[in-house]
């Protein structure tokens, strides 16, 4: 399983037109280059996240079991931007999850995010109204890194009907579609 992804409660050839009008409103400017191309899933390249690469790179796919589309990227942050594009401005409903060990996340929308992350000491965080189905008692634990663990995370994101830890979550049988911007 990857550990940091965002998942799109959106048709995959739906987030593939706005990548095409993101594409096309950015290479007005010809300050940096966009290619949109699809092929088949290869998640490799996104297992280890850059902190600073010269080249960004996002794959969406669309789960076998799910009419929804992924995105995972070669950025440590996951191309936190690229979500927020996609949700705030374009209007596509998210969940952003990171299940590393010193980065624990869930994030809906930006309206609701819980998170518990290690930056020189223990940092508990969160926004929003929680969801009936979180645990919030277990936000009062004494060890702020057992405040939010990856099992929650899991658990949170069946109540929306996804089952990340199902293999075939992770896999497709139509071809993704790789965004990659090069930076000037």
């Amino acid at each position: 399983m990857i550990e940091r992804f965002i998942i799109f409660n959106a048709p995959l050839c739906e987030i593939k037109r706005v990548l095409e009008e993101l594409i096309s409103e950015k290479n007005i400017d010809n300050r940096s280059r966009n290619v949109l191309m699809e092929a088949t899933l290869d998640l490799e390249p996104f297992v280890q996240p850059i902190y600073n690469p010269k080249f960004l790179r996002a794959v969406f796919w669309k789960p076998k079991n799910y009419p929804i589309t992924i995105m995972t990227s070669n950025l440590v942050d996951g191309w936190y931007t690229l979500g927020y594009v996609l949700n705030q401005i374009k209007g596509f409903e998210m969940i952003g999850v990171s299940l590393e060990d010193d980065f624990r996340s869930f994030n809906y929308n930006h309206e609701r995010i819980v998170r518990v992350m290690w930056d020189s000491k223990w940092d508990f965080f969160e926004k929003g109204k929680p969801f009936p189905f979180e645990n919030i008692n277990q936000y009062k634990t004494r060890l702020k890194k057992k405040r939010l663990t990856a099992d929650m995370i899991i658990e949170y994101v069946k109540f929306f009907g996804y089952n990340i830890s199902d293999p075939d979550f992770f896999q497709t049988d139509i071809d993704a579609i790789y965004y990659t911007l090069y930076k000037t």
